[in-house]
């Protein structure tokens, strides 16, 4: 069955709590009620916002020594914060060295559902695919002994939860110690071999205060994701309350074959292309380009919208979000944007196809792969082309022979003629 996804697939997260081993619904509404119930002047603590940032490193496996080497994160042009990238989720650090994704601010109702853990995934997931292009790969465990490069969280709260829990900025480092703590025992302790990472570290924000002892934890599974909301959240109702917290410990990720649960399942094309895709079609990749659903970076629909602008094609960014077809996105190398298309998977027909024409020898790589992913993961071994193309992009469609194999694609060119091409023995049948 061939599933069509909403247009805002954020919409079936919101307001579903995230839950794992431990930690139960009703005990995070518990605590959140709290939060409604407590002010600071005329404040309800449940109308302030929290955010995080999570540090991590970029590393390259060498098959013959079996250890990692280090890669500056400014050298990935998707992170690098001066690159096309920059307006996005995930860049690099101060220093340049380090990767950091950098969350939205959340409200708690917010940050207690499993709109963060969406969130890191969607980004992640566009990370993962670069990185394997590259044979690099994001590290996973921060273990000190390894590599000596101090990776952290950094928890960021508004002033009112700031002045309701403590008289000193200090003081309120202090009330989440244990949940510090608790990411410290199973990442090992930065601040044991640089200066960053202690208990009581914290930056001063114009909003609130950034507590910055927490170590690595937001991206390497769902699981850490939500024990790390719990114990932050947990840690401010214990202290409203005078109470210890009920903190959780991370279990442990004891292989990459654990970590990989976590990740986009990615599949080999059986026909040996070089050609990989995510479980859902959400991102598709060959050797060079880079095709990506507009829904899988926060900016993507605005990225599709100002390229076909550019194209003569005016759609807002409201109408791509709400119109039935997936709308891509088409990168190069060096994720630049050279193309957009909407598929619709009822009726199984492009919508629009828009190439940029210095790349026009992109556009059969483009639709073969495409075809490929489909034919592989839903078994759909045709696409119709729904409105009339330019006479540059269907020569090069028409060229495909003998790429797709059994594969077909049918073009209506204008209202009263249409021809469709048989792939693996071209034919093109005019139609008046």
């Amino acid at each position: 069955m061939v599933i069509c996804m909403s247009a805002d697939p954020e919409e079936k997260f919101k307001g579903k709590i995230s839950y794992c081993r431990g930690i139960s619904i009703k005990k995070v509404k518990r605590n959140l009620s709290l939060l409604k119930d407590t002010q600071y002047e005329n404040t309800p603590l449940i109308n302030t916002k929290v955010g995080f940032e999570s540090e991590f490193l970029i590393c390259f496996y060498d098959t013959r020594t079996k250890k990692y080497r280090f890669t500056p994160a400014s050298s990935i042009d998707f992170l690098n914060n001066n690159g096309t990238q920059r307006d996005k989720n995930l860049g690099t650090d101060g220093a340049s060295d380090l990767g950091e994704y950098r969350s939205i601010p959340y409200g708690w109702d917010e940050f207690m559902s499993f709109l963060p853990e969406y969130h890191v995934l969607a980004q992640f997931s566009t990370l993962w695919a670069i990185l394997k292009r590259r044979n690099r790969r994001e590290f996973v465990i921060n273990n000190p002994n390894k590599l000596r490069i101090p990776c952290g969280t950094h928890m960021h709260f508004d002033w009112p939860v700031v002045f309701c829990l403590s008289n000193s900025y200090t003081e309120f480092t202090e009330v989440f110690r244990k949940a510090i703590k608790a990411t410290k025992n199973r990442q090992g302790d930065r601040h044991t071999f640089s200066s960053y990472g202690g208990y009581n570290n914290y930056r001063h924000q114009s909003y609130g205060i950034e507590v910055r002892g927490f170590e690595t934890v937001m991206y390497q599974s769902p699981e850490w994701i939500t024990i790390t909301k719990w114990n932050v959240l947990e840690c401010i109702c214990a202290k409203l309350e005078g109470r210890e917290p009920e903190i959780i410990e991370y279990p442990e990720l004891e292989s990459d074959s654990q970590i990989k649960t976590w990740r986009i399942k990615i599949k080999k094309n059986r026909r040996k292309e070089r050609i990989t895709f995510t479980k859902n079609l959400e991102i598709i990749t060959t050797r060079n380009l880079f095709i990506e659903r507009a829904t899988v970076t926060p900016n993507g629909f605005r990225d599709a919208q100002k390229f076909l602008s550019m194209h003569g094609f005016h759609y807002t960014e409201d109408r791509l979000k709400e119109m039935n077809e997936r709308v891509y996105i088409i990168r190069d190398n060096s994720m630049n944007v050279i193309g957009v298309f909407g598929y619709n998977f009822y009726r199984r027909h492009i919508k629009f196809f828009v190439f940029s024409r210095r790349k026009i020898n992109y556009v059969k790589e483009t639709i073969s792969s495409f075809l490929s992913a489909l034919n592989q993961k839903y078994h759909i071994s045709e696409v119709y082309f729904s409105l009339p193309l330019p006479n540059y992009i269907v020569s090069q469609i028409v060229s495909l022979g003998g790429i797709i194999g059994d594969r077909k694609i049918i073009i209506p060119v204008g209202n009263t003629i249409s021809f469709s091409v048989r792939l693996g023995g071209i034919t093109v049948n005019l139609v008046k």
